[in-house]
């Protein structure tokens, strides 16, 4: 592990607001911008994934310059309000909204990805308090990714299956634009959130070598479970990466989180993905670079590189340790075929084909205990 890469890593994820990273900045606004603007390009020198070989080194560089980017967009979004290190948060540490449906007290900042914030609020439904996480476009110019995201889990909540399936869906308790009368208003997202859970990067993070494939085959079934499920409402969710992922590792939870690059019906309608994670650019199939609407198996063909990726393997090139099971390693070569057309289609149908080959491999499925440390 590179030391310098190391070091900075761990100096921006401990930072819970852009005033951490870039500091004082004095003067006029584009006196503060441009200040901040030297600090970012700085930093991402040390940072870019370009800059390294090893396979870690880069996991740890992708997502270092994520929370970079986050940050970055924090402190310009601060500079032109006015509002930076006035507030060292973008909303205050508690405030009470309120919107037709209800009211939410919104806590702290849990994290930023390239489109959203999310806090963490709560609020009552039939009496009872429940935890959610408010999610708000970090700059107006995001708000229709962020009210896809409303509009494709409200879709999916109408299928007549929903409440066997929604434990592998966020819940959508509400969406509405946010206006703090400071800056333009941006749009937000009240959704549910599992306790306890892990993204798939954490869990990457934690096993470097690999998981054990036991282990990797329960997740798999259950990320096959959602897209199936939203693969039937006509939905792709188009970012099944490791940061979208979450798993509860006690009881073997899975819940398919983020779904702001959702489309529906790409190809009835014609439509293709116009944004995508730039972090992990290099793990999209070429048809999304070629502009061709997506098919379920783009869906398909990212989670098998999240897969790869728990492996212990190279998910660009799909290459994985030579101890992984042969049978494991053609199923998932199978799903990473460049031509969209020659890959599996049905997630479903998938689903019944990993079953059949692990009970083949190890018999009948058991519980295997997943453990990740406490936090």
């Amino acid at each position: 592990m590179d030391t310098d890469l190391a070091n900075m890593a761990q100096q921006i994820g401990r930072a819970r607001c852009p005033e951490d990273i870039f500091g004082t900045l004095t003067g006029l606004p584009e006196e503060q911008l441009r200040a901040a603007r030297g600090i970012f390009h700085s930093l991402s020198k040390v940072i870019h994934p370009d800059r390294y070989t090893l396979p870690d080194d880069q996991q740890l560089a992708h997502r270092t310059m994520t929370r970079l980017n986050g940050l970055w967009g924090e402190a310009r979004i601060k500079i032109a309000a006015g509002r930076y290190t006035r507030d060292r948060g973008s909303i205050p540490p508690t405030i009470r909204m309120s919107t037709r449906r209800r009211a939410y007290d919104v806590g702290t900042l849990i994290h930023t990805d390239e489109v959203c914030q999310h806090f963490a609020c709560q609020f009552e439904v039939n009496g009872l308090t429940q935890s959610g996480e408010f999610k708000i476009a970090r700059v107006p110019q995001d708000n229709d990714l962020v009210r896809t995201e409303a509009q494709a889990l409200r879709h999916l909540r109408t299928d007549k299956n929903f409440e066997r399936l929604w434990p592998f869906v966020p819940e959508i308790f509400d969406s509405f634009l946010y206006d703090d009368g400071r800056t333009t208003p941006r749009q937000a997202n009240i959704i549910s959130c599992m306790a306890k859970t892990y993204s798939l990067e954490e869990v990457r993070r934690e096993y470097p070598d690999g998981i054990d494939p036991k282990d990797m085959a329960w997740i798999w079934r259950k990320l096959l479970i959602a897209l199936g499920f939203a693969h039937a409402r006509g939905i792709l969710h188009d970012a099944v990466l490791p940061l979208h992922i979450l798993i509860e590792p006690e009881q073997h939870g899975l819940i398919l989180d983020n779904w702001v690059y959702a489309l529906r019906e790409p190809i009835d309608s014609g439509v293709y993905l116009t944004a995508l994670v730039s972090a992990y650019e290099a793990w999209y199939p070429t048809e999304v670079f070629a502009r061709q609407p997506p098919c379920p198996s783009l869906d398909i063909f990212m989670g098998a590189c999240c897969m790869v990726s728990l492996l212990g393997g190279d998910p660009i090139t799909g290459e994985m340790p030579a101890a992984i099971p042969g049978a494991i390693a053609s199923f998932f070569r199978g799903c990473l075929w460049p031509a969209p057309q020659h890959r599996p289609q049905q997630a479903w149908d998938l689903l019944n084909e990993f079953t059949q080959l692990i009970e083949r491999l190890w018999g009948p499925r058991t519980f295997r205990p997943f453990v990740m440390p406490a936090r």
